[in-house]
C-alpha cells in the first residue's frame, strides 16, 4: 500500500514540476519576445528620426511593420502607437530638406 502511495505522490510531484517548467518556459519566451520587440522599436525610431529622407522613410516603414509583428503583445500596442504618433509629429514638423 505504501509503495502505491509513494508512486502516486511521485507522479503527482512530477506533473507539478512539469507544469511549473512549462509556465516558466512560457514566461521566458514572452520576455525574449518583448526584448526583441523593444530592440526593433528603438532601431525603427532612430531610423525614422534620421535627417536623411531615405533612412527616415525606412524607419517609418519599420514602425508600420512592427504594428503587425507577432512580437508585439496586445498590451504593447498602445505604447508603440503612441511612440509612432510622436515620431510622425516630429518628422512632419521638420523643415523641408532636413
Amino acid at each position: 500500500m505504501w509503495s502505491f502511495l509513494g508512486i502516486a505522490l511521485s507522479a503527482a510531484l512530477t506533473v507539478v514540476s512539469l507544469r511549473a517548467a512549462l509556465v516558466s518556459s512560457r514566461a521566458g519566451e514572452r520576455q525574449i519576445r518583448s526584448a526583441e520587440m523593444f530592440r526593433r522599436l528603438q532601431w525603427s525610431v532612430e531610423l525614422a528620426l534620421d535627417p536623411s529622407p531615405a533612412r527616415s522613410e525606412t524607419g517609418m516603414a519599420a514602425l508600420d511593420g512592427l504594428l503587425l509583428s507577432r512580437l508585439l503583445g496586445a498590451d504593447d500596442l498602445g505604447y508603440v502607437r503612441g511612440i509612432m504618433a510622436a515620431v510622425v509629429q516630429h518628422v512632419d514638423r521638420r523643415p523641408e530638406g532636413s
